[in-house]
């Protein structure tokens, strides 16, 4: 049998005043949030104090979000309400030193819609069928418009197909939905006109002015509805078959780029001839 023997009181006493003088190390801050990365906003995160050498002493804790919100407690959660890349810092202090901690990063990722497609089988002639191919991102629905004020020219198929029956430049709408946040992209799609376009004219000119030339320009244009005219003086026209008047110069002559644009359901072509005004 063994024998206890008693521990005199003020070697117990030494002992007690022995272990509260001994100061700890200098302590080592850690910081362990629950995610580094949300995809989805609000984004919540709890954080978790991991420190070292802390012992059994009193420490202040100070959070920085990186967001311009901070907090005092130990173990924290917060909410990240905006995309973003944030650094966190994570302070501890007390009697027996600070410690920092700033290697923690959070990053939030918006889940916004964003509207995005392409498309096949554009500048073609009419009719002719193009294919809409969706890019859109965290969308949950779609809203179409062709822009061709057909009877069919809206869709909510995410990928649609659509025949265009008349020629010109449409502006394509795509809308994506995620809830009440939307998003929209726009391209424009050109399609032919099964009729041939074409710019033409001949001119006459009437030098009787001793000071100026009378031009009279005749329109050879086909299947064209508007038609705009640059007499290459600074001058135009939208009239079909317009006259204009060009000043004589004293001892040269003078020569003008004369250009016609004829159009039709957005469709454009050009016909450039030089016109040359004899001199005084």
């Amino acid at each position: 049998m063994k024998t206890l023997t008693a521990i005199p009181g003020y070697l117990l006493l030494i002992l007690v005043i022995s272990c509260q003088l001994e100061e700890p190390a200098v302590p080592i801050a850690k910081a362990i949030p629950s995610t580094v990365s949300c995809n989805t906003i609000p984004c919540v995160v709890n954080f978790t104090d991991a420190s070292e050498n802390t012992g059994i002493y009193i420490w202040n804790y100070q959070w920085d979000f990186g967001d311009g919100t901070n907090s005092i407690e130990k173990n924290p959660s917060h909410t990240y309400t905006k995309a973003g890349q944030y650094k966190v810092v994570y302070t501890l202090s007390g009697k027996y030193g600070t410690a920092i901690d700033s290697t923690v990063a959070i990053s939030v990722m918006d889940d916004a819609p964003l509207a995005g497609f392409s498309m096949t089988g554009g500048n073609c002639t009419a009719p002719c069928e193009v294919t809409f191919v969706n890019s859109s991102k965290n969308a949950s629905s779609y809203s179409w418009n062709f822009g061709d004020k057909s009877s069919d020219s809206t869709s909510t198929n995410p990928n649609p197909k659509h025949t265009f029956t008349k020629s010109g430049k449409f502006v394509v709408k795509l809308t994506a939905f995620k809830g009440a946040t939307t998003s929209v992209k726009r391209d424009t799609v050109t399609i032919k006109s099964a009729i041939v376009l074409i710019a033409d004219f001949k001119f006459v000119q009437d030098t009787t002015k001793a000071d100026s030339t009378a031009v009279t320009f005749t329109n050879l244009s086909s299947n064209a509805t508007s038609y705009d005219w640059d007499f290459g003086d600074g001058k135009i026209s939208k009239l079909k078959d317009p006259v204009h008047s060009y000043k004589k110069e004293v001892g040269k002559d003078s020569t003008y780029t004369v250009k016609l644009q004829a159009s039709a359901n957005g469709i454009a072509t050009q016909k450039v001839v030089p016109l040359t005004i004899k001199k005084k």
